[in-house]
């Protein structure tokens, strides 16, 4: 597997958005082996599958 590590900020990225990877998701995959989520998408992206599950693991969580 190649390095996770990008030499570039998103702004200076020349690629298709189509080919942008969402390193929370990359990262979400490789410890939730049980569930895979998409990850081609930028990850500052609202609507990101990672993003949206630890939302919803915090809201389940809090206290009333």
């Amino acid at each position: 597997m190649s390095s996770l590590r990008w030499k570039h900020k998103l702004k200076e990225c020349t690629a298709p958005a189509s080919e942008h990877k969402c390193i929370n998701c990359v990262t979400y995959n490789r410890y939730n082996k049980n569930e895979k989520i998409d990850k081609n998408h930028s990850a500052l992206r609202k609507d990101c599958p990672s993003l949206q599950a630890v939302l919803t693991k915090y809201r389940r969580n809090i206290d009333y």
